[in-house]
């Protein structure tokens, strides 16, 4: 396939070059020829009656005032040092523009000519009043197109204003309704306390717990939680030997760790009751001195049956 490929290249650039070298022949000898309307051997024409008659329609410059022609030329010649200098070159323009101005500024003064526009002149559009009229109308069409935008934008913020103040307003509501309700009740509890001694003049009870609720707390009441009822129940005796022997929460597990201090204490120490539980010890296995609470002071264990007969009783053995 590769080199099926490049002979195809190879045979096509071939065909170009064929291409070319016959049209340059045949331009050659088209030259050779000279024909009349064959391009670069077009006729030389000299007619000077033709070139008299432009002149003079030219040259009716000379024949009026300068203002109205205008035309002027700088004093000094422009010269730049590098004509490749973009800068250099732009600020000689420049300067060639502002000196003919100025100097064409001074003719008009010298003559008497007004040169400057008039602050009531208006001069004529270049565009039609009727063009003018579709781009003022298109104008104000994108004018109107932003300004709905925008209302648009801030109808949806108001809305959305609106809803949190209406939730904020039912909340309120709903707790002043909640209130009202709890203050009857309160009343309602304490006329049955009372037994419904007296007249029930229900504005002013209301009016009167209202300020009771709104009335600036003590610290005391501040730090009681248990509503003005004097403050958390006292533990019975059981919950606080309870409390005092196992503790009531927190961490416990370094409780009984020693630091530098209590590990520097020597008080407690006593040698003789440390040889007495801890020495070492003579003649095998030591009993412990005193007895039980059954067999007295150095009495020993009864052994197996024996305890047996013990617990069978009158009955005897089973």
């Amino acid at each position: 396939m590769g080199n099926k490929r490049r002979r195809a290249q190879e045979s096509e650039e071939e065909s170009e070059e064929e291409l070319d070298e016959e049209l340059d022949e045949e331009m050659e000898e088209e030259d050779e020829d000279g024909e009349p309307g064959a391009p670069g051997k077009r006729p030389a024409t000299y007619n000077m009656d033709a070139i008299h008659e432009k002149l003079e329609d030219i040259g009716w410059t000379s024949e009026v005032d300068w203002e109205e022609t205008q035309a002027i030329t700088t004093e000094a010649p422009t010269q730049v040092a590098n004509v490749e200098d973009d800068l250099a070159r732009e600020l000689a323009f420049y300067n060639q523009a502002l000196s003919a101005a100025q100097a064409a500024i001074r003719r008009f003064q010298g003559a008497g000519v007004p040169w400057l526009r008039p602050l009531d002149y208006y001069a004529e559009m270049v565009k039609s009043d009727q063009h003018m009229a579709k781009v003022k109308e298109q104008l104000m069409f994108e004018q109107k197109q932003i300004e709905a935008a925008e209302e648009r934008r801030k109808q949806r913020e108001a809305k959305q204003y609106g809803k949190q103040v209406q939730l904020a307003k039912n909340k309120e509501r709903a707790a002043e309704k909640k209130k009202a309700i709890t203050d009857v009740t309160k009343l309602r509890k304490q006329r049955e306390k009372s037994g419904f001694a007296g007249e029930l003049d229900m504005d002013a009870q209301l009016a009167g717990m209202e300020a009771e609720r709104r009335r600036p707390m003590n610290v005391k009441q501040l730090g009681d939680r248990s509503g003005g009822r004097g403050g958390p129940p006292t533990p019975s005796k059981k919950r606080q030997a309870r409390d005092s022997k196992f503790g009531f929460g927190g961490r416990k597990s370094l409780k009984k760790q020693n630091d530098a201090y209590s590990a520097a204490d020597m008080d407690g120490y006593k040698p003789g009751k440390f040889k007495e539980s801890f020495g070492a010890r003579k003649g095998g296995v030591q009993k412990k001195s005193g007895g039980g609470a059954k067999g007295g002071k150095g009495a020993q264990r009864p052994g197996k049956q024996r305890r047996q007969a013990m617990k069978g009783g009158k009955g005897g053995r089973r």
